[in-house]
């Protein structure tokens, strides 16, 4: 059950990522991703470390999740189960809000 339900929001991620880049391109913009959700008694170490942090897609599968933790790490985050998030948003607006950026 475990691997269906990561598997059914890594489809949702992957789509929010592709449907973003396309509609950033077309509007000639750059995107970045910001890593949001929980932060609570069973958040991830590798969450917490990157919680209210944007990355670009090419950053966030640079990234290493853990050993026995799918990949990649744009679409299933800290693995199996997690809970977190992706907020597409411009990279103008991240910088312009202080918020850190990997690329």
């Amino acid at each position: 059950q475990s691997a269906v339900d990561s598997a059914i929001m890594g489809a949702a991620r992957f789509v929010t990522i592709e449907d973003t880049k396309a509609a950033a391109q077309a509007a000639g913009e750059v995107f970045v991703l910001k890593y949001v959700g929980p932060d609570d008694g069973k958040t991830r170490p590798f969450c917490a470390a990157h919680l209210g942090k944007a990355f670009t897609p090419e950053a966030l599968d640079r990234l290493d999740n853990g050993a026995n933790q799918p990949d990649p790490v744009s679409v299933y985050l800290g693995g199996y189960n997690c809970r977190h998030s992706l907020a597409p948003m411009p990279l103008v607006d991240a910088v312009a809000d202080g918020i850190e950026v990997v690329r």
